[in-house]
């Protein structure tokens, strides 16, 4: 058994009088410590998925396995807990809290985690050491670089040391240069910590270089490639 198992999951949102499907059967089955890409047009479902997996959207029917876990099962609450001791996340934009610093932005997850202090403060420096951050902790997002904010974002989104890493389009504000930085972290983690990795791109480069693609088309997947 996979560490993520996807069976016959299918999502549509009410518009009026219909329903607007967006996806339409995705089977899928992901193995712990991949670095797996989702590729496809806007629109595709890639977004989609992204939130359905990481439970902060519910299917409307099939569904999401972790570890032999049934999970769309869940009450909201134990979905929230699953949430946050399981998944880290990313995203395009980094959503970091304009009036905190970088070291508060990251450690702020274990605070709300009721990690004591000394703790929480501990794990913020040594991921944003680990991101190449170390001289920046104090600086607040405005005074970073969009690529520092990213690094600050990926840093928050580990802090809680989640098995499951989703990342969606996180280089989509950056610069090619700044974006292969992104990448050669998020794959540094990967081989250092062996955490598992779901990222949404239209980035081609990137899903040349990944353990794995997922192409999505029309809400369905299409081909599972190898690369």
């Amino acid at each position: 058994m996979g560490f993520l198992q996807v069976c016959n999951l299918f999502k549509s949102y009410p518009m009026q009088d219909r329903a607007i499907p967006v996806l339409q059967g995705i089977h899928l089955e992901i193995q712990e410590g991949e670095m797996v890409g989702i590729v496809g047009a806007s629109g595709a479902g890639k977004s989609t998925l992204l939130h359905l997996l990481g439970t902060l959207d519910q299917p409307t029917s099939g569904q999401i396995l972790y570890e032999g876990e049934e999970i769309t099962r869940h009450s909201p609450r134990a979905l929230a807990q699953f949430r946050n001791r399981f998944i880290g996340f990313v995203f395009q934009f980094h959503h970091l809290l304009t009036e905190f610093s970088a070291l508060e932005n990251v450690l702020m997850p274990a605070l709300i985690g009721r990690f004591p202090y000394r703790e929480a403060v501990s794990r913020a420096k040594d991921l944003l050491d680990q991101v190449g951050l170390s001289h920046r902790m104090g600086h607040r997002p405005a005074e970073l670089s969009g690529g520092e904010q990213q690094r600050v974002a990926i840093a928050r989104a580990l802090v809680l040391s989640p098995k499951l890493l989703l990342a969606d389009e996180p280089t989509g504000n950056l610069d090619t240069h700044t974006g292969e930085g992104i990448y050669d972290l998020l794959r540094s983690i990967q081989k250092s910590v062996g955490i598992t990795q779901i990222i949404a791109t239209h980035n081609s480069i990137w899903a040349q270089r990944l353990d794995r693609c997922l192409h999505l088309q029309d809400g369905q997947v299409v081909s599972s490639n190898g690369l």
